[in-house]
């Protein structure tokens, strides 16, 4: 399964996460030559990202259980989740057209 993470996109256009808009990485959402473009390219980006911070580390051992396994965000930035790849793909046809 890809990570489909926006962020890595991100990284991979050497752009800031501020700049980084949903409407800018809706420009290079298809984009198959970005190695760290993990909605393109298979498994985990080449390198790591970024440094963890601690918070990220505390997330990691005190987890929110949720059935959610993709998540998606609209132009305006409003986040949309599914449980299943069919609710996924519903949330794309909906919210990024």
């Amino acid at each position: 399964m890809r990570l489909d993470a926006d962020i890595t996109l991100c990284y991979g256009l050497q752009q800031p996460y501020a700049v980084c808009t949903p409407s800018y990485i809706a420009r290079y959402v298809s984009d198959k030559t970005n190695v760290y473009n993990t909605r393109q390219q298979a498994g985990m980006p080449p390198t790591a990202i970024a440094n963890v911070p601690i918070s990220a580390i505390q997330a990691v051992l005190n987890y929110i259980v949720s059935d959610y396994l993709y998540y998606l965000h609209d132009a305006s930035g409003r986040i949309y989740y599914g449980s299943t790849l069919e609710e996924h793909n519903r949330n794309k046809q909906l919210y990024l057209r």
